[in-house]
């Protein structure tokens, strides 16, 4: 048996043992699926920071991913930006680049969408704020054949930001690469404990709107990313946003 449908069959079983709706889905929704391909699975190589002076994640596990089922997709993952120890205040953070791993299931290619926007919402639970981007969005196109990829995608130079940030990815196109018409492409799980208002989703059908990860997710488990960042140095503050400042750096 391959790689790929050994995975698929570790995941159809616990496809069984999740068909009860989970918490934050509708009834009868499609449940989230977890597949682990094991230490033999080419998940490719975790990036490491080689330009910027931070390099914040929670802890990787490229052989685990979350995934779903047709009708249903990943379409956006939001998470919040962690303090730079390497920046002391009032430096901003000029973010370099993330990384995400995405479990592909077939041959195909899908967008992402990459910005950080500002957080809104009570002060101890702060929420993704779509609506206040302050850097980008560029859009790339991104590819699997079947194995887990970690995608880093660059951010614009020249966004140094500071105050509470969320790094906003989304998923254009996930519907459509679905293997044999049911599982569509997952994104890798962290090793790190899921906390609460820390990461959001979006899905084409159960999650239709910004819901934080964890109360969705139960045990499995924090959604990884990485971020590549440098400090900046103030030279001048811009407009007040929510929170953020727009900051010049040289």
């Amino acid at each position: 048996m391959t790689t790929r449908f050994a995975a698929l069959a570790a995941a159809l079983v616990l496809a069984c043992c999740l068909a009860a709706p989970l918490p934050g889905l509708a009834a009868g929704g499609p449940p989230i699926i977890v597949v682990d391909d094991g230490a033999s699975a080419p998940a490719g190589t975790k990036p490491v920071g080689t330009i910027g002076v931070c390099v914040l994640e929670p802890n990787p596990r490229t052989t685990s991913s979350a995934f779903f089922q047709l009708p249903d997709a990943f379409t956006s993952f939001a998470w919040h930006v962690p303090a730079c120890n390497a920046c002391p205040s009032p430096q901003g953070l000029r973010i370099n680049s993330l990384t995400v791993g995405v479990r592909w299931f077939t041959t195909c290619s899908a967008q992402a969408e990459v910005s950080i926007v500002g957080a809104t919402g009570p002060s101890g639970c702060r929420v993704p704020d779509p609506s206040n981007v302050l850097c980008g969005p560029l859009t790339y196109t991104i590819s699997g054949t079947g194995v887990t990829v970690l995608h880093t995608l660059p951010l614009p130079g020249g966004c140094c930001l500071t105050g509470e940030l969320f790094a906003l990815v989304r998923f254009i196109g996930f519907d459509a690469c679905a293997d044999a018409g049911l599982f569509t492409p997952g994104l890798n799980l962290a090793t790190a404990a899921c906390v609460n208002c820390d990461a959001y989703v979006t899905t084409s059908v159960s999650v239709p709107s910004l819901t934080d990860w964890c109360p969705i997710a139960r045990t499995f488990g924090s959604i990884w990313m990485q971020l590549d960042a440098d400090c900046c140095t103030v030279t001048g503050v811009g407009p007040r946003s929510w929170g953020s400042l727009k900051m010049l750096y040289r």
